[in-house]
């Protein structure tokens, strides 16, 4: 008899005790998974500084995608105090040893002063070896400096040639640029298909409503157009 009360509580005990079990373990894998949504702050922080610690162990040892990241960290203050000028010295780590995005970030340091003297011919230098090198936020931003004759010459065909590069890697920030380089004939032939092409590109990878913007304001002008032109046509 007592055998069976004894079988009887264990059983309850797991019946009554799985169901908070179960949600305690979803809630710990939606801390791991999300932390800024569903850990609390106290998590968030171990979290960030174990970040740091693992990102500096392997920075010291040379690799170069660690020395960018806590670079990132110290720029963002994120498990570390803020510190733009370590920042900068750990993307010149990374870039020494041949790192590729930490030249846009370094870029971004001169571009705008954050932990160095503002030098935009230092910045422009490291988005073009970085787009060189394939990285396609520098085809972007080179292009961009070419657009609006940022420490190069101004070049609206040179920039439509960087906007393409990283246009066909799928990023959509070009592909906007690229289309809006279409639609207004800048750089390139006027060509109002090829600019809703890379602007229904841009919608798929990320620039939704952006792009989604730019199709509206481009079929309601050739819609106008097209009246207007209806309008001259049976006067």
């Amino acid at each position: 008899m007592k055998t069976n009360n004894k079988r009887i509580l264990i059983i309850g005990a797991c019946v009554v005790g799985l169901p908070f079990l179960m949600c305690f373990l979803l809630y710990a894998w939606l801390c791991l998974e999300y932390p800024s949504e569903f850990a609390p702050n106290f998590v968030i922080v171990w979290q960030n500084k174990a970040r740091v610690a693992r990102y500096r162990s392997l920075a010291e040892r040379g690799n170069a995608e660690a020395q960018r990241e806590l670079g990132t960290q110290y720029f963002l203050g994120i498990g570390v105090p803020m510190d733009r000028a370590e920042a900068v010295k750990w993307f010149h780590k990374a870039i020494e040893q041949g790192d590729v995005d930490a030249h846009c970030r370094l870029a971004y340091c001169y571009f705008n002063g954050e932990g160095v003297p503002e030098d935009k011919a230092e910045a422009v230098k490291h988005y073009r070896l970085a787009a060189e090198l394939g990285n396609v936020e520098g085809q972007w931003k080179l292009g961009k400096c070419f657009f609006d004759g940022t420490c190069v010459p101004e070049d609206r065909t040179e920039a439509v040639k960087w906007y393409h590069k990283a246009a066909i890697q799928g990023y959509y920030h070009a592909e906007i640029l690229l289309s809006k380089c279409y639609y207004e004939g800048t750089g390139v032939p006027k060509d109002d298909t090829e600019a809703i092409f890379w602007l229904r590109r841009a919608k798929e990878h990320g620039g939704y409503k952006e792009a989604t913007e730019l199709l509206q304001k481009i079929y309601t002008e050739n819609r106008e157009q097209r009246q207007k032109t209806y309008d001259i046509v049976i006067k």
